[in-house]
C-alpha cells in the first residue's frame, strides 16, 4: 500500500475522498445488480411463456450474477485500503456536500 509521503500535492483528505468515491460507486453498482436480479427473478417466476424475451431475461440474470460476484470481490479488496471510519465518514460528508452543490 502507498505511504502518505509518496505524494507531494495530493492531500490526505483528497486520497480519502477518492477511496470513498470508489466505494460509493461500487456500492451503487452492487445495489443496482441486486435490484436487477430481483426483477429478473420476478419475471422468470411469472407465467411468461417460453420465447426470446424469457431467454434474454435468463441470460441477463446470469450476467448479473457474474457481475455481482465481481463487484463484491472489488469491494472486499477495497476494504483494507479504506481510511479509518471517522475519516471515511468525513469523506462521505464532503462527497454529499459536493453533490448537493452540483444540484
Amino acid at each position: 500500500m502507498t505511504q502518505p509521503n509518496d505524494y507531494q500535492l495530493l492531500t490526505q483528505d483528497e486520497r480519502d475522498d477518492m477511496l470513498a468515491q470508489t466505494l460509493l460507486a461500487q456500492e451503487t453498482d452492487l445495489f443496482m445488480h441486486r435490484i436487477n436480479r430481483e426483477r429478473y427473478d420476478a419475471i422468470l417466476a411469472s407465467p411468461l411463456p417460453p420465447g426470446p424475451f424469457r431467454e434474454r431475461v435468463k441470460k441477463l440474470r446470469g450476467e448479473t450474477m457474474e457481475r455481482t460476484a465481481e463487484v463484491e470481490a472489488v469491494i472486499d479488496a477495497l476494504k483494507p485500503q479504506l481510511p479509518p471510519k471517522a475519516r471515511l465518514d468525513a469523506s462521505a460528508a464532503r462527497l454529499r456536500a459536493r453533490a448537493q452543490k452540483v444540484v
